[in-house]
């Protein structure tokens, strides 16, 4: 493990340039960053994708596994990175050797999601841990549906969010999607319940969803198989 992502698990504590410390919170479970590891180490991405930094945790997890499978870039949106993380995030990963490996974006999701459509750019992996309302959800979910190619992994983070299983249930009820990783196929059941109730105990708190093939909803194409056998909702 990297040694800065080592110190800062076990101390549960992060500095900013100027050496405040702030106690760690607002970040993803070794388990979960593990997690993130085995399945870049699998899929060997190139090019991948994060909605959300914060303190850099999860981005440190991905970098440590990218760099081991030689990736070229990994893209980063985090709106608040400096407002709200105090650049935090940004910082660990220089600490941590991985500055040439990032292309960081301080926008809205959605805005530079938007911009790498108009570009026709494409990536092999994201991690989609933004805003947890339904529609930024959904929304940042359909746009890196556009960047992701075929056979690429999309991994969106607290499914314990009702909003968040709402997502995921429509992408598996509509879209050419599906769960990967052994824990990630039991995910099924608990997406599938009443958005209302709790995410039953001993379930990952994130979904793995495999892109099968490109969707070309909304290309000229017939629909109707989206819509005829599946509920949205």
């Amino acid at each position: 493990m990297n040694e800065t992502l080592r110190s800062i698990l076990s101390s549960r504590s992060v500095s900013s340039e100027d050496g405040i410390a702030h106690s760690l919170h607002s970040s993803i479970s070794q388990e979960e960053g593990n997690f993130l590891q085995e399945i870049i180490r699998t899929a060997r991405p190139q090019v991948s994708l994060e909605v959300g930094c914060a303190y850099g945790i999860s981005s440190l997890f991905i970098c440590e596994a990218l760099r081991e499978v030689n990736a070229r870039k990994h893209i980063i949106i985090d709106p608040n990175q400096h407002s709200a993380w105090k650049g935090i995030g940004l910082a660990n990963l220089r600490r941590a050797g991985y500055a040439d490996l990032i292309d960081f974006h301080e926008a809205l999701s959605y805005q530079y999601l938007s911009h790498l459509t108009e570009e026709r750019a494409t990536i092999d992996f994201a991690f989609i841990d933004g805003m947890h309302t339904f529609d930024y959800v959904l929304v940042d979910f359909f746009l890196v549906d556009k960047l992701l190619k075929p056979g690429g992994i999309v991994v969106l983070d607290d499914l314990l969010y009702p909003s968040i299983r709402s997502v995921c249930r429509y992408v598996l009820s509509n879209l050419r999607y599906t769960c990967v990783d052994p824990q990630s196929r039991e995910l099924v059941p608990v997406i599938f319940l009443p958005a209302s109730l709790p995410n039953p105990p001993d379930h990952p708190n994130y979904a793995a969803l495999q892109k099968l093939e490109q969707d070309r909803i909304g290309e000229g194409h017939d629909a109707t198989r989206h819509w005829t056998d599946h509920k949205p909702f």
